[in-house]
C-alpha cells in the first residue's frame, strides 16, 4: 500500500460537486479521482520535461504569443464586423420583404 500525505485542496464549488457526482457515478472515492487527475498532470509536465520543452516561455517566447493572440483577435474582429454588415443588409432585405407581403 502506497503512503499518503494529507494535503488541502481548496476547490470551486462547482469543481468539487462535479468530481463528488463523478466518483458516485464511478463507485470510487473522489480523492482517487483527483489523485488520478495529479498523476495525469505529472506525466504531461514530465515528458515535456523530457523532451526538452521550455515549461514556461521566455520574455521574448511570451511577447511573441501575446503578439500572435493580438493579431488572432484582430482577425476575427474583422471577420465579425464583415459578418456583421452582411447581416445587417440581410435584416434590410427582410423587412422590405415584409412590407411588401402585407
Amino acid at each position: 500500500m502506497d503512503l499518503k500525505q494529507s494535503c488541502n485542496v481548496f476547490l470551486p464549488v462547482k469543481q468539487y460537486g462535479e468530481i463528488k457526482k463523478l466518483g458516485h457515478r464511478m463507485n470510487k472515492p473522489y480523492s482517487a479521482l483527483i489523485r488520478e487527475g495529479i498523476d495525469m498532470v505529472l506525466r504531461r509536465y514530465k515528458r515535456k520535461d523530457q523532451m526538452g520543452v521550455q515549461m514556461l516561455p521566455d520574455k521574448k517566447r511570451y511577447e511573441d504569443m501575446i503578439l500572435s493572440h493580438f493579431h488572432a483577435m484582430a482577425q476575427l474582429k474583422s471577420k465579425l464586423n464583415a459578418f456583421v454588415k452582411v447581416l445587417e443588409v440581410e435584416m434590410k432585405k427582410a423587412k422590405k420583404q415584409l412590407k411588401f407581403d402585407k
